[in-house]
């Protein structure tokens, strides 16, 4: 049996269900959604819903989360005991998220003290039913950062 303590992060556009990640712990790392009126933290500032109930007079852009935001989430998970971490994005070809949250990984495992092991996935577009899924890559696709400062 595994005992080690893996955090579960992702970004708000995943849209976890806040009882879902409250339940399991799963730590979300807001989007910035903008509007010409301003920018809110996507499930701070703003709701899905309220995001919804805007389509109708404006469609929003989105902005990723800030790398700090990012790195205060993996300090915050670090603080409470956590070892590993996986960090969930949104699409590489939807956001940048994913990208950020790499860049941002690698200097958290590049830095002294007690590291925490990182890996990041992306969903992606399902099929033609308008589902997300988890990108199809093997166990073996995916770069276990902490492996580069070891």
């Amino acid at each position: 049996m595994n005992d080690q303590r893996i955090a579960i992060l992702t970004d708000t556009g995943t849209n976890v269900p806040a009882d879902f990640a409250a339940t399991h712990d799963v730590r979300n790392v807001s989007l910035v959604v903008n509007y010409s009126d301003g920018s809110f933290r996507s499930g701070i500032d703003i709701t899905t819903d309220e995001v919804i109930d805007r389509f109708e007079t404006e469609i929003p852009t989105t902005s990723l989360p800030s790398p700090s935001d990012i790195q205060a989430a993996l300090e915050a998970a670090r603080a409470d005991g956590y070892e590993r971490a996986v960090f969930v994005t949104i699409s590489s070809g939807l956001s940048a998220t994913n990208q950020t949250v790499e860049l941002v990984a690698l200097a958290d495992v590049g830095r002294d003290g007690d590291d925490l092991r990182i890996v990041v996935i992306f969903l992606q577009p399902g099929n033609d039913d308008g589902r997300i899924e988890t990108a199809r890559v093997g166990q073996n696709d995916f770069l276990d950062l902490a492996l580069i400062h070891d």
